[in-house]
């Protein structure tokens, strides 16, 4: 039985951990953080996800559909909620039949794992990648308290996000040279390995994002109307919202950083305490202020974090690594491309697998370009917000 190592056990890593075991493979699965599915306590960094067709024919395919759907929310239409205080609704279908479903990150990933654990999916969390030898198949990794543990496997898959560890140590591997920390400084960086060019790209979009919730209010009704995605677009910053199977929402507020260009005025850091923030959500996001009891502590315990589109020439070496999802092609957020393309990797993996084994994965190549293409739609979605004419609709 060939043995599989993924690193990450997140959304694309556990799914594709449920597909390669009932293959028959010997899946190790290894995840830096602690288990989410253990109440540790804590704030967020997420964003309630969009399911879409592509997401649905993966899960289909594994025969987990169903069990997924029981944590949507069906979304039929995006409400704008303008400056004004107007709100326009734009159905997604010819009628309630054709939907989007939102679904929370954590739950789908909770629900993900205990199919795993339920297929004999062995998973190590507080684990991490430290140094991958694909000439050996060996690979070191290190726990909390610093200690060591090499571990074997045939191929591994880099599943472990947009900052991964194992997409570092590809390229490490192909070009032989020391490489500086490239997901820290989220500059572009060009290499090249003998005749070949090897060009990888973690850059920066100029957004940041902090989750912000909109709770049950105090007599169980809804928030908002759960039957909508909502969105307040303000020109280079906005809030949406994204419904929860109890009712409640789950918001996120994103804004320039530091990154911007051009230079904004409104960012995290300008808008940094209780008095600062307060002042900007009244300002521009005033009818959805009342809804948001825990604004203020929200504001000041919740942390934000950065968006990045990640660019790689090469995700495949030989027969010994793979990586996938956001290791292999980050992209915006704002287009649901994230997850369902990343679930879209594990049915084209598994396609190869079936057709060739674990010869060859080089027929990915086209495909994950066709993909990683989708973030060049980030620069329409810039011009947008940008338009007058979108402006002058939305009163951004």
């Amino acid at each position: 039985m060939d043995s599989v190592l993924i690193v990450g056990a997140g959304l694309s890593g556990a799914l594709l951990a449920v597909a390669l075991k009932r293959k028959g493979f010997d899946v190790l699965m290894v995840e830096s953080r602690e288990d989410l599915r253990k109440d540790v306590g804590g704030v967020h960094r997420s964003i309630n996800l969009v399911l879409t067709s592509r997401g649905r024919f993966a899960l289909r395919s594994l025969g987990l559909e169903k069990e997924v759907m029981e944590l949507v929310v069906p979304c039929h239409a995006r409400c704008i909620h303008n400056m004004d205080g107007s709100v326009v609704i734009q159905p997604y279908g010819k009628d309630e039949s054709e939907a989007n479903y939102s679904i929370s990150r954590s739950g789908l990933n909770k629900k993900l794992l205990d199919v795993a654990e339920r297929e004999g999916v062995k998973i190590l969390f507080k684990q991490r990648l430290l140094h991958a030898d694909f000439t050996t198949r060996k690979y070191t990794l290190c726990d909390d308290a610093n200690k060591k543990t090499v571990v074997g496997a045939h191929l591994c898959f880099g599943a472990d996000g947009a900052a991964s560890v194992t997409r570092r140590e590809l390229l490490k591997h192909l070009i032989d040279v020391p490489i500086t920390d490239l997901d820290t400084t989220l500059k572009r960086h060009w290499r090249w390995g003998g005749s070949t060019s090897i060009k990888y790209e973690v850059q920066r979009l100029g957004v940041a994002y902090k989750e912000l919730m909109f709770p049950l209010q105090r007599d169980g009704s809804q928030p908002l109307d759960t039957r909508y995605l909502h969105i307040w677009p303000r020109g280079s910053h906005f809030l949406m919202g994204l419904a929860n199977l109890d009712g409640s929402m789950t918001g996120t507020l994103y804004l320039p950083d530091d990154s911007a260009v051009p230079k904004s005025d409104l960012t995290f850091e300008t808008t940094l305490g209780k008095e600062k923030g307060m002042a900007y959500m009244n300002e521009y996001y005033k009818d959805a202020v009342p809804v948001m009891p825990d604004l203020a502590k929200e504001w000041e315990e919740n942390p934000h974090a950065l968006l990045a589109t990640a660019r790689v020439s090469h995700w495949v070496f030989e027969d010994k690594v793979c990586l996938i999802g956001d290791a292999a092609h980050a992209v915006v957020p704002f287009f649901g491309q994230g997850m369902n393309a990343s679930f879209e990797d594990v049915t084209y993996i598994m396609y190869l697998i079936g057709r060739h084994g674990l010869a060859d994965f080089k027929t990915m190549k086209p495909r994950v370009k066709r993909v990683v293409s989708a973030a060049r739609r980030q620069k329409w979605f810039e011009d947008t917000l940008k338009d007058e004419k979108y402006k002058e609709l939305t009163g951004a």
